[in-house]
Order: structure tokens, then C-alpha cells, then sequence
């Protein structure tokens, strides 16, 4: 799958996010993306002097029409 798709329609590249890759099984599909470090910053002070502690996996359920 082309990853124009996820840099046009989604925006994910103007956000900082990058396309690290996509899986299909079955009638599934897992998109992998990744944010850029220089974007990360503290939510509260706004600093960009950040320590990362780990990473969340979120699942997104769609439906077909």
C-alpha cells in the first residue's frame, strides 16, 4: 500500500508521524507509525527536554460499508 494514503489523507507526516509499516492478515490490517522525537515535549511545561518511558499500542476498529 502506498504510504501516500497516510501522509495525504491522514496528515500523519505534517504532524510529525512517519509510516513504519503495514501488515494485512486475514480481513485485518496493521498500519505502524512512529512519532518524531523532536516533536515530543513535556504537557505541562512545554519542554522538549523529555525522557520517553516506554510506548502505548492503540487499536482503531473500522468498518467497511
Amino acid at each position: 500500500m502506498s504510504t501516500a494514503l497516510w501522509y495525504h489523507g491522514l496528515g500523519i507526516r505534517d504532524r510529525g508521524w512517519h509510516h513504519m509499516g503495514t501488515e494485512f492478515s486475514g480481513n485485518t490490517f496493521t498500519v505502524r507509525i512512529a512519532i518524531d522525537p523532536s516533536y515530543l515535549s513535556c504537557p505541562g511545561c512545554g519542554s522538549r527536554d523529555v525522557i520517553r518511558q516506554g510506548q502505548v499500542e492503540r487499536r482503531l476498529l473500522g468498518r467497511a460499508r
